[in-house]
């Protein structure tokens, strides 16, 4: 996972035998899923930028994740670091497990694409991975649920990420306040100078207990 990887080569120092899978998905899906459980305490929720523009900081924190990634991968070749696209994996689960495997030197077996059998729970409001879905397409979807507005403000940032990923451009509407959010977003990540600014944990004052 992108979060991570800026540990990989920490990682690999200690463990040379160890081999890493990286999972690539298009920014603006991963976006949508962030937005809905990042807070103060996690993810890009911590960045000071978050409570400005969401939209803005999930496209910042994917495209800084997702570059250190990739870098990773660059320096350390393909015997130690196997990338996958998410939505390969979605629509041909089977194909892109057995070659995972293979990279990890691991008898590929159908249980591997059926992990979830037997735990599928459909109680309303499970998220997939609470309710265990199997390899589900169109579970987060941009095109469908994100703003004109919010994929202007993510292309305008990390656009040029997605292209090279192959991941083509729609060109959402560029309205005042999303060139305002994007002026706002890219100052902020030049003030930080490449070290982003997180905000501080706040602590919970405890009780202060009085004698009857």
């Amino acid at each position: 996972t992108p979060d991570y990887a800026r540990h990989v080569p920490l990682l690999h120092g200690l463990f040379p035998s160890a081999r890493f899978v990286h999972i690539i998905r298009d920014g603006r899906d991963v976006a949508l899923s962030t937005v809905d459980w990042a807070d103060d305490n996690k993810g890009p929720g911590r960045w000071t930028l978050w409570p400005e523009s969401r939209i803005g900081t999930c496209a910042l924190w994917w495209k800084w994740q997702i570059a250190e990634a990739l870098a990773c991968a660059r320096a350390l070749g393909p015997d130690v670091v196997f990338e996958v696209r998410y939505e390969e994996l979605v629509a041909n689960p089977g194909e892109v497990l057995a070659d995972v495997a293979t990279f990890l030197d691991l008898e590929y077996t159908d249980s591997m694409l059926h992990f979830n059998r037997g735990r599928t729970r459909h109680a309303a409001g499970l998220s997939a991975k609470a309710a265990w879905l199997p390899p589900t397409g169109g579970l987060r979807n941009w095109r469908r649920d994100m703003s004109e507005e919010d994929v202007a403000i993510f292309e305008g940032l990390a656009g040029d990420l997605l292209a090279a990923l192959g991941y083509p451009l729609h060109g959402g509407v560029e309205s005042a306040s999303a060139i305002e959010a994007l002026r706002v977003c890219r100052k902020w990540w030049g003030d930080c100078g490449g070290t982003p600014a997180v905000r501080k944990k706040q602590r919970r004052r405890r009780p202060i207990s009085r004698a009857a």
